[in-house]
């Protein structure tokens, strides 16, 4: 089989029709990015971009470090926070359509296959919020495309794609180690699928696939390094989430939720991808990414069920496939276009104010139950689904320490510290608590506890939230001062206890590996 090349057109220079696209996108992505407030995730990541280091207990460095540069250029605000995930967005639309391209779409292929990725709910909401996911799905489509791109290329030009392929794989996990999964399945996908193949003979031998693990070891070697300096702290957070996931869904109900979060109508475009790779002949050097999908949807299914957005990453790699598979069919009848591009925008139109904050909380709430998708009053998230509820109640919840603090004569604020139950709390006194002299937080939470105690003795500790009877245990008086409760916020920062402990029972240094909590 030969593949026609593809033309070098540079990443920055999309068609029109796909520049379009991406731009609208990112419009969107922007227009709603200070709607409501910050969620947890980015607290914490703030946090632990102003104490940079080869690596964290929750992930790799890579997020980190890219949120750590656009805060030194701009500052600490919603919009510098948020504009990484939506400039992210905008090249994940490209680079899918120009994978999309490779797999043999013409520029309405293209369009379709752009027009799938922006109304995808999953991914719009993933490329909302600032944190690993949205750069996973950057690294998988970008692999993708390099490996596509080794897999078709003459022998000397296949060096240097899957060289490329090695970096982005490196890079990638140095982002986010769930990309990991995806990678395996990938590199077995090559080994059963492509290997016998003879347009696969210039790597047959498996130097192309070694070169790129070479390639990403180097990359990943700090990572790791610091992983094995600091007792490998990620393995009880990986546990932790296999334990709490798996089981917590059928598999059935997972793919279920993979067609609702990728958008129902949708599923023309990236099913049929899916069975293009798998099946179809013209497809056959590209079929790899077919079984990746099929492995990774077994482990994310099957193994740890939670959550189906782990998955979202690899979706474009379908769009591409299926847009490219419909294409022959779609040319001569030019009609048929505008109405696979209606199926998209239309009904994932409707659900935009179900992911993104594009509406006030008033209107939001009185549009969900219109559309049967409001939460149910039985579950305890009061008019807002999680993804909202927890942008809300952090700078109150700061005012709330600060009023405590307040009370407190000025030796025992100098010497005061405030303790946090878990790091998003951590996270929003680290960002809000200077501007009101707070003292410092600190938190036995992660990469909160790692930092330690901020040189306090424990004669006065200011305490958000945990377990009243660990306090008694570890202070020789605790009164709770007040109860912060924000009505919009999620369940745990609804009805938070705050007290005043005083006199540790021994110097909060010695006692800090009883607060150390990564599970």
């Amino acid at each position: 089989m030969t593949t026609a090349p593809v033309p070098r057109r540079g990443i920055l220079r999309p068609p029109p029709l796909v520049a379009g696209i991406a731009f609208a996108k990112l419009c969107l992505l922007l227009s709603c990015a200070t709607a409501y407030g910050y969620v947890s995730g980015e607290l914490y990541s703030l946090a632990c971009a102003r104490h940079l280091a080869w690596g964290y207990v929750e992930h790799p460095p890579l997020s980190i470090a890219f949120l750590l540069g656009i805060v030194k250029l701009y500052g600490e605000s919603e919009v510098t926070v948020r504009v990484i995930p939506a400039i992210v967005g905008l090249v994940v639309v490209v680079l899918t359509a120009r994978l999309a391209k490779r797999f043999g779409a013409g520029t309405l292929g293209q369009g379709i296959a752009a027009l799938a990725v922006v109304m995808a709910p999953d991914l719009l909401s993933i490329d909302h919020v600032f944190g690993t996911r949205s750069l996973d799905t950057l690294f998988t489509v970008a692999i993708a495309g390099l490996v596509a791109r080794a897999l078709t290329a003459v022998k000397e030009d296949a060096t240097g794609a899957w060289a490329s392929a090695g970096i982005a794989v490196g890079l990638g996990l140095e982002n986010d180690l769930t990309l990991l999964v995806f990678v395996l399945a990938l590199g077995i996908g090559i080994a059963i699928a492509v290997a016998p193949s003879k347009a696969f003979a210039g790597v047959s031998r498996g130097r192309g696939p070694i070169l790129a693990l070479g390639v990403a070891s180097v990359l990943l070697a700090p990572y790791l390094a610091w992983e094995s300096s600091h007792g490998w702290p990620t393995w009880p957070v990986v546990v932790r989430a296999v334990r709490e996931g798996r089981g917590a869904a059928h598999p059935l109900v997972f793919f279920v939720h993979q067609l609702e979060w990728m958008l129902p109508t949708s599923a023309i475009v990236w099913l049929t991808g899916l069975w293009a790779l798998l099946a179809l002949r013209r497809f056959a050097i590209y079929r790899p990414f077919g079984v990746a999908f099929v492995l990774s949807f077994i482990v994310w299914a099957f193994g740890t069920t939670s959550d189906s957005a782990h998955l979202a990453s690899t979706y474009p790699i379908l769009f591409a496939a299926g847009a490219a598979a419909l294409d022959p069919w779609l040319v001569p009848r030019r009609w048929a276009y505008a109405v696979l591009a209606a199926l998209l925008v239309i009904p994932g139109a409707v659900l935009v104010p179900i992911v993104l904050p594009v509406l006030p909380v008033a209107k939001y709430a009185a549009y969900a139950r219109k559309l049967h998708l409001a939460p149910r009053d039985d579950a305890g998230l009061g008019s807002l689904p999680p993804r909202f509820a927890g942008m809300f109640g952090w700078p109150e919840l700061v005012r709330s320490v600060d009023s405590v603090a307040a009370v407190l004569s000025p030796e025992d604020r100098e010497d005061a510290v405030v303790l946090a139950s878990d790091s998003g709390q951590a996270g929003a006194i680290d960002l809000f608590g200077p501007a009101l002299s707070l003292p410092p937080v600190i938190s036995g939470r992660g990469d909160f506890w790692q930092w330690g105690t901020a040189g306090a003795s424990g004669r006065v500790v200011i305490a958000v939230g945990g377990d009243e009877a660990f306090l008694h245990a570890h202070f020789a008086s605790v009164a709770l001062v007040t109860v912060f409760g924000h009505s919009l916020a999620g369940p745990s920062e609804r009805r938070v206890r705050i007290y005043l402990c005083r006199d540790a029972v021994a110097p909060l240094d010695v006692m800090w590996p009883d607060f150390k909590s990564y599970d």
